[in-house]
């Protein structure tokens, strides 16, 4: 079917004049499909969102860890190894 530009006055969000019924429906169907679109885009920002707070959350355990490791347990050196490289340095369990 045709449908032509309205002359001055707007009809609605498309502004387009034609056989009520089709113009309606190219309407909602236009209206849906910007609709959905940007529920998309808001989706994708969600889940990009979660996805960082997972990585935050992920570091936070790992950091914890970290520093539990190096709280529970210190490493007891020998005088002698403090005296040798850090890479050849071994902890002496007592």
């Amino acid at each position: 079917m045709y449908v032509r530009e309205s002359d001055g006055e707007s009809k609605g969000e498309c502004g387009r004049e034609g056989v009520k019924g089709q113009r309606d429906r190219l309407c909602m169907r236009r209206e849906r499909g910007r609709e959905t679109k940007r529920e998309r885009e808001r989706e994708r920002e969600r889940e990009r969102e979660r996805e960082r707070e997972r990585e935050r959350e992920r570091e936070r355990e790992r950091e914890r860890q970290r520093e539990g490791r190096d709280s529970a347990r210190p490493l007891r050196v020998s005088t002698v190894s403090s005296t040798m490289p850090a890479l050849t340095r071994v902890p002496l369990k007592i």
